[in-house]
């Protein structure tokens, strides 16, 4: 009896060496991730092309969880989430003065996250909002931007718009 509990806490204790802290916490992408064919939200970081100075991104952490990979399609649990990305590089990035031509390859600028809560049966679509320094004609940074909400019953909403709508009411400007 005292040699298999001997054993048996041996083996916890290299499980507690051996596996990463996430794993051993419960936080696991998989725990936010889902299927297509089960109840979810879907974020979409592709752009075909630039609109309203908006730029592809590829998601890099779901609620501090590391997403492996290129990835710009997740499919996600119903719920609230902290969303990271980086902006991806493009042919479009090359219309921006200082631009993906200057930078080094894997350069990421930083981009502040963006909390959104997932609905089931909603496309979410996130991208880079290039934000303009008003001192000179240079763009200085980066905001991460839910600028599209679709439906499965063929609605669009641009939350990005009502927002400017909103502080242009309130005479507040981007």
């Amino acid at each position: 009896m005292k040699t298999t509990m001997k054993t048996t806490l041996l083996g916890l204790a290299a499980c507690a060496l051996i596996l990463p802290a996430p794993v051993l916490a419960g936080g696991n992408l998989s725990d936010y991730t889902t299927s297509p064919r089960q109840p979810h939200g879907k974020i979409v970081g592709d752009i075909t092309r630039v609109t309203q100075d908006i730029y592809p991104v590829r998601f890099t952490y779901i609620n501090g969880q590391r997403v492996t990979g290129s990835r710009s399609v997740l499919w996600l649990k119903p719920g609230e989430y902290r969303i990271e990305a980086a902006v991806f590089a493009s042919p479009l990035l090359r219309a921006i003065p200082g631009g993906s031509r200057t930078r080094p390859p894997g350069h990421r600028d930083p981009i502040e996250p963006l909390e959104v809560v997932i609905e089931e049966g909603y496309n979410y679509h996130i991208g880079a909002l290039h934000v303009h320094d008003k001192e000179s004609s240079r763009r200085q940074a980066w905001r991460l931007v839910l600028w599209k909400v679709e439906d499965g019953n063929g609605e669009t909403r641009y939350p990005l718009k009502e927002d400017e709508e909103e502080e242009e009411e309130e005479g507040v400007s981007l």
